[in-house]
């Protein structure tokens, strides 16, 4: 997914230069992410822009993983979110979500009051699951659990977004799997959400940016208001930095 936030007045941005500052009164940041980022971490970024008083107009786009990277590599994306785990050394790579799977299970379905679920126990069912257009996500790691678990699922469809998933399931198509951020919806029409029991299926969230490149100012902004939510404070060791090494 794609946005654009061009701004209409920045008067608390004293420390950009007034060539510069012109330019980020002009530019457009635009930026690429999953559904989940539009879900999660949009509204929040938001709400520290309105808090700071930084006018911007944000316009979001979403497409598949490959056509936002082509773009964020010819420079008309600036950012780009997404689930797939990539690495390129044009680009700057950096987490941003780390959050354990889930299962959403049809209504009535018997393990529904479970409060864990081994995926050995879903080897019956038919999977709905995540396409990965481009580097590993969700469904790699899956179908690996699963061959460790002793079986191969019978996948019924191969999908690009959570929330259609999440209603098929609903209708009684299968099981599919969510990010534990999807339980915390509370969207009426939703399937059950129960953790899976293995710590190690965790999905995560990746911002990209091109390596080496400024982003221009209002991207900028974007970003560290992005990141400050996202990262988790630093240690009070990290703040103070490496230790000392007497007589180094």
């Amino acid at each position: 997914m794609g946005h654009q936030a061009q701004t209409a007045q920045h008067p608390q941005v004293a420390d950009v230069p007034a060539q510069c500052h012109r330019r980020h009164l002009q530019c457009q940041a635009r930026r690429g992410c999953a559904t989940a980022a539009s879900l999660f971490i949009q509204p929040r970024a938001m709400e520290q822009l309105l808090v700071s008083a930084m006018k911007l107009t944000v316009h979001v786009q979403e497409g598949e993983t490959g056509y936002l990277l082509q773009r964020l590599r010819e420079r008309s994306l600036d950012l780009v979110i997404c689930r797939s785990q990539l690495a390129a050394l044009e680009l700057q790579n950096l987490e941003v979500m780390n959050e354990p799977l889930q299962v959403a299970l049809p209504p009535q379905h018997p393990l529904c009051g479970q409060t864990q679920i081994p995926l050995g126990t879903l080897r019956t069912e038919r999977f709905l699951l995540h396409s990965a257009l481009l580097g590993t996500g969700i469904s790699d790691m899956l179908l690996r659990a699963c061959q460790e678990a002793g079986f191969t699922p019978e996948v019924a469809c191969w999908g690009l977004d959570t929330l259609p998933m999440l209603l098929m399931v609903q209708k009684g198509l299968g099981v599919a799997f969510a990010p534990d951020s999807f339980a915390q919806l509370g969207v009426q029409g939703l399937p059950v959400l129960v953790p899976l029991a293995d710590a190690k299926l965790r999905t995560h969230l990746n911002m990209l940016w091109p390596r080496g490149h400024a982003l221009p100012p209002v991207a900028e902004r974007l970003k560290e208001r992005i990141l400050a939510q996202c990262l988790p404070p630093p240690t009070c060791a990290q703040a103070r930095g490496p230790a000392q090494v007497p007589g180094a």
